[in-house]
């Protein structure tokens, strides 16, 4: 099953509801590990595998704002993790945290632990950055699926974070209104972006002066950037930042005010389509021999041959 822009936009929108306050001021249900969460656009479901709430965990080293979730897609009822998506959080106006990780980590390229708060009162709380804590939650989404193919995605503060985690471990990014990562990615990681610019669409809004913030500095050297007129025009410049000013046609893949598609289609290519083939049979291939293992009996003479002709025949395909 292919994932759509569309999709990738409701998990980019959903992840912001992990945060009880911010659900609350959405007037949207909170959004918790097992929730079923749905593309109306295109009709598909997803399920929520992950949750990440560095504000209400109990681990206050990490007390830095910073929410994520892992989500694989629903198919014909059963959840299909040869591939999981993971969605970060953009900004919260009303949270301080995330405020200063704008200022500190964006806008400044600081990637220092994160202070908040009045420093010259003595007022103030010091956490891990939140690209360290996106970075963790990646590998701890990586140990539980390994054979899962991974993406990443996110709005804004979100897309930031999702560019920079994509970047470090080469795998694919679709993200909105992300300003510009350079300043947070390695020379590695900025060297194997430029090479291969297909994989990593960051869909920004013309006239959205945060996601472009980047882009008017003189830094949007990535190639990564596609641009799109909104669906409508606005007064307030903050509509164009918006996940709603986004268009979509029916397959869910963004448009401009043609109808024409924006972005490269790697997502839909015939050589990542072999990649997600490849990675539902590796997933099968080590449910049955999970299941044979359980038995207490171990993997028979018989069934040994079986899986690794089965292997054979999977990383032959691939």
């Amino acid at each position: 099953m292919m994932i759509s822009d569309s999709s990738y936009k409701e998990m980019a929108k959903q992840v912001y509801n992990i945060e009880p306050s911010k659900a609350k001021s959405n007037d949207a249900p909170i959004v918790l590990k097992g929730n079923r969460l749905i593309d109306y656009n295109t009709g598909k479901q997803y399920r929520v595998l992950l949750v990440q709430d560095n504000n209400n965990d109990a681990h206050k080293t990490n007390d830095n704002g910073m929410q994520a979730m892992a989500v694989a897609p629903i198919v014909k009822g059963d959840i299909d993790t040869s591939q999981v998506v993971i969605a970060y959080a953009g900004t919260n106006a009303a949270d301080s945290r995330d405020l200063d990780t704008d200022w500190q980590l964006l806008i400044r390229g600081n990637q220092d632990d994160l202070v908040s708060g009045n420093i010259d009162g003595g007022n103030y709380v010091i956490a891990e950055n939140q690209l360290r804590s996106a970075q963790k939650f990646y590998q701890q989404v990586k140990r539980k699926y390994p054979h899962s193919a991974l993406t990443t995605t996110g709005h804004s503060l979100g897309a930031y974070l999702a560019l920079i985690v994509a970047a470090e471990h080469k795998i694919p990014a679709t993200t909105f209104n992300g300003p510009d990562p350079v300043r947070g990615m390695s020379a590695e990681a900025i060297t194997w972006v430029k090479a291969n610019s297909n994989m990593y669409n960051n869909f920004r809004i013309n006239f959205d002066g945060i996601g472009n913030f980047g882009a008017y500095f003189g830094t949007d050297d990535l190639a990564i950037s596609r641009n799109v007129d909104a669906m409508l025009l606005s007064a307030n410049p903050l509509y164009y930042h918006d996940l709603g000013a986004y268009r979509f046609n029916q397959k869910g893949q963004i448009v401009d005010r043609d109808g024409r598609l924006v972005g490269t289609q790697y997502l839909v290519s015939r050589a990542y389509l072999n990649v997600l083939a490849s990675k539902k049979s590796m997933s099968s291939y080590h449910k049955l021999k999970k299941h044979w293992q359980s038995t207490g009996k171990g993997i028979s003479g018989s069934e040994e041959l079986f899986l690794d002709a089965a292997q054979g025949m999977i990383l032959g395909s691939s």
